[in-house]
């Protein structure tokens, strides 16, 4: 950076500084699970890099915003559930919601709080808590057909 005028001067990348970063990035890419590399290549995650100072960060992938189709859809269906049990075992058996990072991304398009120290178990609680249990309740007191019947 020029002092006086405040400019940069563009970065001119040679074949050694290129050989570098992607040797950066390989080692960061290498240290990633199979299942966080087939998230990125389908587009569900990415691969983020940050400059801080001097240093290059390569952080491990992060989830889609909210405005995913893909967590759209997830929603969708799980708003037509009407068992716990089976809306515990599509979020954990669902491809979509297979990193934390989406799992709370999905409790934000239900307007649920999510701690960053909540744990996985915690937040697929709250997530049909506030979807499948509200409406469950609300069907039951409304007495509307198909409802479930409170056990005596």
């Amino acid at each position: 950076m020029n002092p006086i005028t405040q400019e940069t001067t563009p970065l001119l990348l040679d074949g050694e500084h290129v050989a570098q970063i992607l040797g950066i990035l390989m080692k960061a890419i290498k240290r990633l699970s199979a299942d966080d590399l087939a998230l990125i290549a389908n587009g569900q995650a990415k691969l983020k890099v940050v400059v801080e100072g001097t240093s290059t960060k390569v952080v491990r992938p992060q989830p889609a915003d909210s405005t995913n189709p893909a967590l759209q859809a997830l929603a969708v269906q799980l708003e037509q559930i009407v068992d716990r049990e089976a809306a515990l075992l599509l979020l954990n058996q669902d491809p979509r919601v297979k990193l934390k990072a989406n799992l709370v991304s999905l409790a934000r398009i239900f307007a649920i709080n999510v701690s960053a120290r909540d744990r996985r178990d915690v937040i697929e609680e709250k997530i049909v808590r506030s979807v499948v249990d509200s409406r469950v309740r609300s069907e039951i007191i409304r007495g509307m057909a198909g409802a479930p019947t409170v056990p005596n």
